[in-house]
């Protein structure tokens, strides 16, 4: 449950200081998705509209809780294991997610902005799954087999990660940098990729009709078929 009066979280460092304490719930049946609030409070612990500052935690375990209509700021999550957690509706601003492990995790319309995330194999969350980054710095990170339609990755920075069979119908990666970053067999129609740098399409393994690219990727294109304009 949670408590009132102001507590640190384990592990907590610094002057991260909320009202509220997240204890840790065990022996919990995986949940199934939430779709609305009435299915998330009914299969997870609530927490709901707090607002999360500051706070260090590192090589913890938390399950069971539900964080509904929260934001996390100026935040530094390290190797956390995240068990029949879900998040909805929330928002990450400046923080920082590194090599976290999970279990039964479910996101749902959840924005990261400024974040830096780390080492996440995002394949192995619970479907539906929805979210949107802005301006963050993806590293080492995996999406593979995900339906993310329409999804925004703009003024991202990119580096070794692979997208793979994934739907990318319409998505926004308007103004990201890619180093090292794959997309193979994934649906890319519609997808905005302008203003973009270090892009590589292969348009083989890919499905791009109506793709928007910058000249860079445009050329790279002609360049491999060989095609000629004049």
């Amino acid at each position: 449950m949670l408590k009132t009066g102001a507590a640190r979280l384990p592990g907590c460092r610094g002057s991260g200081r909320l009202k509220g304490n997240l204890r840790q719930y065990t022996g919990l049946p995986p949940p199934i998705p939430a779709t609305d609030r009435y299915v998330f409070m009914r299969h997870y612990r609530p927490v709901e509209n707090r607002h999360f500052r500051a706070l260090r935690i590192k090589d913890k375990r938390i399950s069971g809780l539900g964080f509904y209509q929260c934001t996390f700021e100026g935040c530094e999550f390290t190797a956390l294991s995240l068990a029949s957690c879900a998040f909805e509706q929330c928002e990450f601003i400046n923080c920082s997610l590194s090599n976290l492990t999970h279990q039964h995790l479910t996101v749902l319309s959840v924005r990261f902005q400024a974040c830096k995330v780390l080492g996440i194999q995002w394949e192995s969350l619970n479907f539906p799954l929805s979210f949107c980054m802005t301006g963050s710095k993806l590293i080492y990170n995996s999406f593979h087999g995900n339906s993310l339609p329409e999804i925004e990755f703009s003024h991202c920075n990119l580096i070794d990660t692979q997208f793979t069979r994934c739907d990318l119908r319409k998505s926004n990666f308007t103004g990201s940098e890619f180093i090292h970053t794959t997309f193979e067999h994934c649906c890319l129609n519609g997808a905005n990729f302008l203003d973009s740098e270090g892009l590589v399409l292969d348009a083989e393994s890919n499905a791009i009709n109506d793709v928007s690219l910058p000249l860079e990727a445009a050329l790279g294109l002609l360049h491999k078929y060989r095609l000629t304009i004049r």
